[in-house]
């Protein structure tokens, strides 16, 4: 069984574990995303918002989470640069592929590029929410590389890649 962590204090979230990066949302300003590293072996990926889910309701904080291994956060960078951003011939994929999936530190990881919101899914596929849906980010590719999200995740990565985590 895999561990779980509670979700981060949207307020404090360095009182969850090191906060390694954080970035604010490039379509809605009350959005912040944040990168901790949490325990020996894991980075979380939370999005933090405070708004109102529906008209006339008093706003609330609403956090979603990727909880991976810290080993995730370079295959995430690697992937998109080697398998998205390169030519077959190259080592990239194929015309006809759209995603990568990989067990990386025992947890199945995978990018899938996104047409529905031009960009990039970033999934856990071993961790599902309450309804059993794979637990995942997707990223415009506006956000990940006009607005420092991607630069973001390379900053983590090579935290990582340099044994400082």
């Amino acid at each position: 069984m895999l561990k779980e962590f509670p979700d981060i204090d949207p307020l404090n979230p360095q009182a969850s574990g090191r906060l390694l990066a954080s970035i604010t949302s490039d379509e809605r300003p009350e959005e912040n995303y944040h990168f901790l590293a949490v325990g020996m072996h894991h980075i979380i990926i939370a999005s933090c918002e405070f708004k109102s889910f529906r008209e006339n309701e008093p706003p609330e904080w609403f956090v979603n989470q990727l909880v991976l291994p810290r080993r995730g956060i370079p295959w995430y960078v690697d992937t998109i640069e080697n398998k998205f951003f390169k030519k077959p011939e190259e080592g990239g994929l194929s015309a006809d592929e759209f995603k990568w999936t990989e067990t990386v530190d025992g947890e199945k990881l995978q990018v899938a590029r996104s047409f529905g919101t031009v960009g990039y899914t970033l999934s856990t596929l071993s961790r599902r929410d309450e309804d059993g849906f794979a637990l995942e980010f997707t990223f415009t590719d506006e956000f990940l590389f006009e607005h420092g999200m991607f630069d973001a995740f390379k900053r983590v990565a090579d935290l990582v890649r340099q044994g400082e985590l």
